[in-house]
């Protein structure tokens, strides 16, 4: 999907400025039109013990025999805010070309502190392991993605040898998109 050209042309003129609340209500538009269609959305799965520790599966509909690749994407928010919820457009996204895309929640600062999200990372990909099976999803290829605050939890979750889990055997492939 390529950018309209006229939201491309508004971004153009407001320049390099990070304006998180009217870069959200110029692509509203385009996130409520996007295709749910052929996806099932299941969400609010628990994880964990925490309140935050859920995450929601979407699942293509599409008939087939072999399991799936599973993605895991990790949102950002600086440490301190962010929600799987506002990621639903990745998961419809990642769907449709055909993974099992998961979108967890983590624990947020400064209520939790690090390595918190490292931890939950972890969490989320033992649970991944745990159920890919169940949603048609290929346990030995699980992808990791984070994005901002969500690259640095799965940089830390992958690369410090004492956060990264025994159990399973490490992700097929990790990838970081603006970390720290």
């Amino acid at each position: 999907m390529s950018i309209p050209v006229d939201v491309a042309q508004i971004l153009r003129e407001r320049g390099a400025v990070i304006d998180v609340d009217g870069t959200k209500a110029l692509y509203a538009p385009l996130l409520a039109g996007q295709s749910r269609a052929g996806v099932t959305c299941t969400v609010d799965l628990s994880y964990g013990n925490d309140i935050r520790h859920r995450l929601d599966v979407y699942q293509p509909d599409s008939a087939t025999t072999a399991l799936r690749p599973v993605l895991v994407f990790v949102h950002g928010g600086g440490f301190i805010r962010g929600d799987k919820s506002e990621r639903t457009n990745v998961g419809y996204a990642l769907a449709h070309e055909g993974f099992i895309a998961v979108v967890p929640n983590y624990r947020l600062g400064p209520a939790h502190h690090w390595p918190a999200g490292a931890q939950d990372v972890t969490s989320v990909l033992q649970w991944v392991v745990k159920h890919a099976g169940r949603v048609g999803g290929d346990a030995g290829k699980v992808l990791l993605v984070g994005e901002s605050a969500g690259a640095a939890h799965v940089a830390a979750s992958t690369l410090i040898r004492r956060l990264r889990p025994t159990q399973p055997a490490a992700p097929a492939a990790v990838v970081l998109i603006s970390g720290t």
